[in-house]
């Protein structure tokens, strides 16, 4: 599912859109002992779309998916449905799924660094 404008950037994507595309391709069952992640780990956001006159939601770990709704909880929630169906049909695809960045492990380490010059001597 494409929801990029040609310039590479998301665009807002209306849910009754989203859920024809799903419907089309059909929901199937997840595989016997196939782990998937669990949808609400995943991290999303909600925010005010001057453009749009609306709400709109959208998941770090899918960032070409949005919904928009004029009611904030709305559109979380129909997102949040979006990616648990999308999830759930890439895994029953064998498609390689996101993993939730909360679920993942991180060393602690934190490195960054300069370009030559720029540190005080």
């Amino acid at each position: 599912m494409n929801t990029q404008d040609p310039g590479g950037n998301a665009k807002a994507y209306q849910m009754r859109q989203a859920l024809t595309a799903i419907e089309k391709v059909g929901r199937r069952p997840m595989m016997p002992g196939l782990a998937s992640p669990d949808a609400s780990h995943y991290t999303y956001r909600v925010g005010w779309s001057a453009e749009d006159g609306e709400h709109v939601a959208t998941v770090v770990e899918f960032p070409s998916l949005s919904v928009l709704d004029p009611n904030m909880l709305v559109a979380l929630e129909a997102l949040r449905d979006l990616v648990a169906d999308l999830v759930a049909d890439m895994a029953a695809n064998d498609e390689q799924v996101p993993e939730p960045l909360s679920d993942r492990v991180y060393s602690g380490r934190f490195t960054c660094g300069c370009r030559p010059g720029c540190t005080a001597t």
